[in-house]
């Protein structure tokens, strides 16, 4: 999903929200806030291998929010800084980024052989060329050739 994905899914999580219940003291703009919030905490939390995908997961955490915020009787939750406004923008839209990679290099991996897949592996946990040498019993262009040939594939 791209940043404006997400802007839409945080609008149409509110909006639904709106028709089923009321807070107190919040307006639309005020509650949208409120769900980039939880779309950012959602961004950190999500776990993909318990099987839900990102948007489930970040809608059901927004929601969550919302129905907090409305059984509080609109009592805020938590009222962050501008600076810190600012500073969750910023890395909301990094933990896009983030998560759009990964979902390339999940892709990218899924056409490579086993072994390119446990090469680009031990080179992403920090192993250098010669330990991966070492470990899988192959040569160094083999490994140099894998992890060029993932990286094109990554910027494609």
């Amino acid at each position: 999903m791209e940043l404006e994905s997400y802007k839409k899914l945080v609008n149409n999580v509110v909006r639904r929200a709106l028709f089923s219940f009321s807070v107190p003291g919040y307006a639309e703009e005020d509650l949208i806030h409120e769900g980039y919030l939880a779309l950012y905490k959602a961004l950190q939390t999500y776990d993909g291998a318990k099987g839900a995908k990102l948007e489930t997961y970040a809608s059901r955490c927004i929601r969550n929010r919302l129905i907090d915020l409305a059984r509080r009787g609109g009592a805020k939750l938590e009222s962050p800084s501008e600076e810190v406004d600012a500073a969750v923008g910023e890395e909301l839209e990094a933990a896009v980024e983030r998560i759009e990679m990964w979902a390339r290099l999940d892709d990218a991996l899924a056409t490579c052989t086993a072994v390119e897949q446990s090469i680009m592996g031990m080179y992403m946990r920090g192993y250098g060329y010669a330990e991966i040498v070492e470990k899988l019993d192959t040569d160094k262009k083999k490994i140099d050739n894998t992890i060029q040939k993932i990286k094109r594939l990554l910027t494609e």
